[in-house]
């Protein structure tokens, strides 16, 4: 059988056929379970409150077997986030973090740095404003 383009200029074969068939009866039960499953978070979504919680920002990396882990503790509320909006927060820096509460973790939709509640800035509150 021939290994460049020349295979693809003659007819399709029987076993090539079996093999797309397989492919397909394979890949049906998981696009299936994702249409469901996203079909069920769409639905809920538009009846969530937004919700808000204020604090100082702990940030916690880590790994699990699908890969690495990044973990942000805000005012009671924990997010599992990708490594850019993790990176975007100052460890120990005050943020409102705006979100909607989905299981198991809620969805972050925005934050912005806080301040404090003695009364002094942060650092990340200080570059905001020195424009």
């Amino acid at each position: 059988m021939p290994i460049g383009p020349e295979r693809f200029a003659t007819a399709p074969r029987a076993d090539d056929r079996w093999g797309v068939l397989a492919f397909l009866l394979i890949m049906l039960p998981f696009a299936l379970f994702a249409w469901v499953h996203s079909a069920r978070v769409a639905r809920r979504l538009p009846n969530s409150k937004l919700l808000a919680t204020r604090g100082e920002v702990g940030k916690k990396t880590g790994t699990s077997e699908y890969g690495e882990c990044y973990t942000l503790f805000v005012g009671g509320v924990v997010f599992h986030l990708a490594q850019s909006v993790f990176d975007a927060f100052a460890d120990g820096g005050v943020y409102r973090v705006y979100y909607v509460a989905h299981v198991p973790v809620p969805i972050m939709l925005s934050f912005e740095p806080d301040e404090p509640d003695d009364g002094t800035t942060t650092h990340a509150h200080r570059a905001r404003h020195r424009a």
